[in-house]
């Protein structure tokens, strides 16, 4: 296809992110080269010429990756696992969300990549809020070894990424839309079954962001040639209980909340090994947002409730 929007490669596109981002700017003109691990799992698409990579670490195949593309998104990484200890996890980190990463980025100012893109996490900022949003600018606070490995990567990136590639960097909160996974799956999978919630008395504030809202604002920072780093999420912060009753409204289900007082959930998680798991419920997460959208001149097009009932339909067409 002959078109004058620069070429785009993009790691982890096969997953939740990466497939979505690459339909998504397929869609609006761009060629786009997805690397995945398995053919079977990248997106289709005219504009898409699928790479199939079962080892990113390799600096010849990310050599090769890099050649004739003006963009490189970096989305691919290993996540953050609920169940895994300090130990066991540091060295896996390591490997794929910190080295990866540096051999990509010198693979890509080599080859004179334009711009490069870097998917980090809000939890590099810390893991709740206390007494203002969150920014960019606060010093980093990572609490664990996915959220360290995620600022490793930043400030790796920092020394590799010289002018004239221009770095960006996004560090996003809790992504929801069509295939979410993890806790937010698994929250769906409760309201569905009609279990009754024990949350209904908190008060938290919590952001999220859509993700068509983020496959949009990465748009714009390639469109852009965008450099900077920052904090992304929707405008509005929510509570649990309120993104509950929103999954119960895009199911036409009640929300079935029951209001136990936060101090007795709090004993009860704590009681079943659960404290962490209570921290994420019942804590505030807040974002600033105003930078993004005021240099990107960009306004999210989606709301969260759209975003919810993206995620349902998705899970029960899986279903």
């Amino acid at each position: 296809m002959i078109t004058n929007k620069p070429s785009i490669l993009i790691t982890g596109a096969s997953g939740f992110i990466g497939k979505a981002l690459s339909l998504h700017l397929a869609g609006h003109g761009y060629p786009v080269v997805a690397v995945g691990r398995a053919l079977s799992r990248l997106p289709i698409h005219p504009n898409i010429e699928c790479a199939v990579v079962p080892d990113l670490s390799d600096v010849t195949t990310l050599e090769h990756l890099c050649r004739n593309v003006d963009v490189v998104i970096h989305l691919a990484a290993r996540v953050h696992q609920m169940k895994e200890t300090q130990n066991t996890a540091t060295q896996a980190y390591q490997a794929l969300n910190i080295t990866v990463t540096q051999r990509l980025a010198q693979a890509a100012r080599a080859a004179s990549v334009k711009q490069f893109i870097f998917l980090s996490s809000i939890k590099v900022n810390g893991e709740r809020t206390t007494t203002r949003p969150f920014s960019a600018a606060d010093r980093a606070n990572p609490q664990d070894a996915y959220a360290l490995s995620k600022w490793q990567a930043e400030c790796a990136l920092q020394a590799i990424c010289r002018k004239p590639m221009a770095l960006m960097i996004l560090r996003v909160p809790v992504i929801m839309g069509p295939g979410v996974k993890g806790n937010l799956l698994e929250l769906i999978r409760w309201v569905d079954r009609g279990r009754p919630l024990p949350f209904g008395a908190l008060q938290n504030r919590r952001q999220l962001l859509a993700l068509d809202n983020l496959c949009a604002v990465i748009q714009y920072a390639v469109y852009q040639q965008s450099s900077g780093c920052y904090t992304v999420a929707e405008k509005q912060a929510v509570s649990t209980p309120a993104l509950i009753t929103a999954l119960a409204n895009a199911m036409g289900k009640p929300a079935r909340l029951w209001y136990v007082p936060a101090w007795l959930l709090k004993m009860g998680f704590r009681l079943i090994g659960k404290s962490a798991q209570y921290e994420r419920l019942s804590g505030d997460l807040e974002i600033e947002t105003k930078s993004i959208s005021n240099n990107l001149n960009w306004v999210p097009a989606f709301t969260l409730q759209q975003a919810c009932v993206q995620a349902v339909s998705a899970y029960r067409a899986a279903k």
